[in-house]
């Protein structure tokens, strides 16, 4: 789990942010964890979102900063196989929580 404070800490505006530039930031404990976002915290960063599950406050605040959010549907597993995916993901909205 992660807390959007941790995306204004550790992401410029204009970034991705995925499982991928994650675990490159050193911010996944387990490899193979579905990366879900929390909403603790203030982003002021316009950033694109693909994780796997999000909260209506992080979804809001992500938004509200001018971002996206795109839900990921391949298992975290498939996720982190991916050789340095970027841009071609898939997304869809199943498994957004509050």
């Amino acid at each position: 789990m992660i807390n959007v404070r941790t995306l204004q800490e550790r992401f410029e505006d204009g970034d991705t942010v995925s499982a991928a530039t994650l675990g490159e930031r050193g911010l996944l404990n387990k490899k193979y964890e579905p990366v879900k976002l929390l909403g603790d915290g203030e982003l002021s960063k316009k950033l694109t979102v693909q994780v796997d599950a999000v909260s209506g406050s992080a979804r809001q605040k992500i938004e509200a900063a001018g971002g996206t959010v795109q839900l990921e549907k391949l298992s975290a597993r498939q996720k982190r196989g991916r050789a340095g995916a970027s841009g071609g993901s898939q997304a869809g909205e199943s498994q957004e929580s509050a």
